[in-house]
């Protein structure tokens, strides 16, 4: 009799133990489970907003053999350069001041800081602001080649970056129309999201989010290169949220 009701006393355990595993994995099984819905959606936001907010930047290093004057008329860059026949081109010199320029198709002027700022750099993007179309005064006109009277072109790179003046008109864009961006993200009824742009220097800008108390949040950040709107290159992060 004392051997049937062990067996008994361990069947009773174990049936608690079960149950128990049962109605804990009950609990947490909705947490879970949401918490990968949200997380796949915020992969295909991730994918959404970088194809809305990258573009391609071509930058070339440019070294003008004249020191008689600032400004330098570089004949025929457009073609030399391969740029674009519509350019979206901004000067810089090495510290990143920006040079004043002005096209006239095919030649390129850019006025220099000082005569002996023989290195500077040409960035071009369709992302950039069209041009400035002129024919500045007082600029020696150089051909490309090598030697003194001369400048020669080098391209460094040409790849695809995060625009901060992109990421700025989505921020907008959102703020604007939630409902409209909600569809073009592919975000059902059931949720929410928004996200927030984070600079090198740490200040942040983003939607205008209004967040539950609770904290039934999902966030997940990501690091960016992106290209200031004076052409300089920085690192950031974005950060989306889904409620």
């Amino acid at each position: 009799m004392n051997k049937r009701g062990s067996h008994i006393d361990v069947i009773i355990s174990f049936a608690i133990f079960i149950a128990i595993i049962i109605f804990v994995f009950a609990i947490i099984q909705p947490v879970i489970y949401n918490k990968q819905n949200k997380g796949v959606i915020t992969g295909q936001i991730e994918k959404k907003i970088l194809d809305n907010v990258s573009g391609n930047l071509t930058i070339i290093s440019v070294s003008a053999r004249d020191l008689s004057s600032a400004c330098v008329d570089l004949k025929d860059f457009i073609t030399n350069s391969n740029i674009g026949t519509t350019p979206h081109i901004i000067a810089t010199n090495e510290a990143g001041t920006i040079y004043s320029l002005e096209v006239s198709s095919p030649d390129v002027y850019v006025t220099r800081t000082s005569a002996s700022n023989e290195f500077f750099r040409i960035y071009g993007s369709s992302l950039f602001p069209e041009s400035t179309t002129g024919q500045p005064g007082s600029c020696t006109a150089l051909t490309l080649g090598s030697g003194s009277g001369n400048y020669s072109v080098n391209q460094i790179q040409s790849e695809d970056y995060v625009f901060e003046k992109s990421v700025l008109q989505l921020i907008s864009y959102i703020n604007a129309d939630r409902g409209a961006a909600k569809d073009y993200f592919n975000v059902s009824e059931l949720n929410n999201f928004g996200f927030n742009f984070t600079y090198q220097n740490k200040t942040s800008i983003g939607t205008t989010d209004n967040l539950p108390s609770s904290s039934n949040i999902y966030s997940q950040a990501f690091p960016v290169i992106y290209v200031t709107e004076n052409a300089s290159i920085e690192s950031g992060s974005i950060t989306i949220r889904i409620w």
